[in-house]
């Protein structure tokens, strides 16, 4: 009942779907810009909103890291330029509906209410200590299986849902493409470190990193649902880079560091992109600008055709 409640009132043109900026991009002429400008500032809305929780004394010191001024301001732009990528991997600037936006309301209120929610979940104990490694399991108290057991059964509904639409409306690719070129490019970092280096690393899975993994499963807006669980994923991931840094896109932790990249080791890794960049090419077909026939007849003329390349 309160989920088709919101569903109704979502589905219509009311303050809660309402675009703050769009009336201001499209009277001007910038209409092309407004969902990226709306991205980015709802982010630096949220970065600064983490500010104002981590300052406040709510939180425990122990709770986020000790960062500097500078730390601060790169760890914004490190967080927006990740978000950059992260904006086009998801193809939110193709989205079609036009309906949803990511300056309203509807879209505000789960991702302000995950950031505020997550810094208060990090101030429970038996969640303080949860750190998502090797055996992890194993360490968790009961409350924190419980929990994790009932949050992660409700995100997992919901992507099995978006999942189902995607292969309905033939758009799985849409969905997988991205956690593919995620996977290789860490596959390939894990090489580096552990095969050709030899530094030994622990496989550390921050939160704010598998929020964004998540938020890829619900990119296209053509449910309620997927914009809402889409802002409280990247309410996370917003809060993740101001509470933690950038640390929370390492998901190698180092216990020991290992040398500098060789020449050998760069040669190899040169060597195997281009195999990958030159198998490419047996999907590449080369096609010749078509001819265009046009039949042009005049009065008292003789029918002719005329080839233009």
């Amino acid at each position: 009942m309160p989920y088709n409640l919101i569903t109704k009132i979502s589905s219509t043109d009311n303050i809660l779907n309402r675009s703050f900026f769009k009336g201001i991009f499209t009277k001007y002429g910038y209409k092309q810009y407004h969902r990226m400008f709306s991205w980015l500032f709802t982010l630096v809305y949220g970065y600064f909103l983490s500010q104002v929780i981590k300052t406040s004394g709510y939180l425990d010191q122990s709770s986020y890291y000790n960062q500097s001024a500078a730390g601060f301001v790169y760890d914004m732009l490190n967080m927006l330029a990740y978000s950059v990528c992260l904006y086009h991997m998801s193809g939110l600037q193709k989205n079609r509906n036009s309906f949803y936006n990511i300056d309203s309301l509807l879209y505000w209120i789960p991702y302000l209410s995950s950031i505020i929610g997550f810094a208060a979940l990090g101030e429970i104990s038996w969640l303080r200590t949860l750190a998502i490694t090797w055996g992890f399991w194993e360490r968790l108290t009961n409350k924190a299986v419980n929990f994790l057991l009932i949050s992660s059964g409700l995100l997992i509904s919901f992507i099995i849902y978006q999942i189902k639409r995607a292969c309905y409306e033939n758009r799985i690719r849409q969905l997988i493409c991205p956690l593919f070129i995620i996977g290789f490019v860490y596959s390939l970092s894990w090489v580096i470190l552990s095969q050709i280096e030899n530094a030994s690393s622990i496989l550390h899975l921050h939160h704010a990193f598998l929020a964004a993994i998540f938020s890829f499963w619900f990119s296209n807006w053509d449910n309620v649902s997927a914009i809402i669980w889409h802002a409280i994923n990247i309410g996370i991931w917003a809060e993740g880079w101001n509470i933690y840094g950038t640390e929370e896109v390492y998901i190698f932790m180092d216990s020991k560091n290992g040398t500098n990249l060789s020449l050998l080791g760069s040669v190899s890794i040169i060597m195997f992109l281009s195999i990958f960049l030159l198998s490419g090419l047996r999907f590449t077909t080369i096609h010749k600008n078509p001819s265009i026939k046009r039949s042009v007849s005049f009065p008292g003329v003789e029918h002719t055709t005329i080839e233009i390349n």
